[in-house]
C-alpha cells in the first residue's frame, strides 16, 4: 500500500502531513509515539490539528527536559 498524499498542515510549523487518526490502520504521523498525559492534555489545549511527527518528538524531548536535537555543522577545512 502506497502513503497517501499530505492532507493536512502543522499548525506548529507549517510542514504538510498526513493525519491518519481516522484511518483503519495506525496513523502514520503519530503510531509508536509514546507522549506523556500531560503533553497529549497540552496539545488538545493549544492545537486545533494534528502536529507533525517533527514537532510531536520536540515538544516531548522538551517536556522531559531533554536537550533539542539539531543537525551538527561539519568542521571547516
Amino acid at each position: 500500500m502506497s502513503a497517501a498524499a499530505p492532507d493536512e498542515t502543522c499548525p506548529r510549523c507549517g510542514s504538510a502531513l498526513r493525519c491518519g487518526v481516522a484511518d483503519a490502520g495506525p496513523c502514520p504521523t503519530c503510531s509508536g509515539l509514546a507522549l506523556p498525559a500531560a503533553l497529549r492534555q497540552q496539545l488538545r489545549q493549544d492545537y486545533t490539528g494534528c502536529l507533525c511527527r517533527r514537532c510531536l518528538l520536540e515538544l516531548g524531548a522538551a517536556l522531559l527536559g531533554e536537550p533539542e536535537r539539531r543537525p551538527v555543522d561539519p568542521p571547516a577545512r
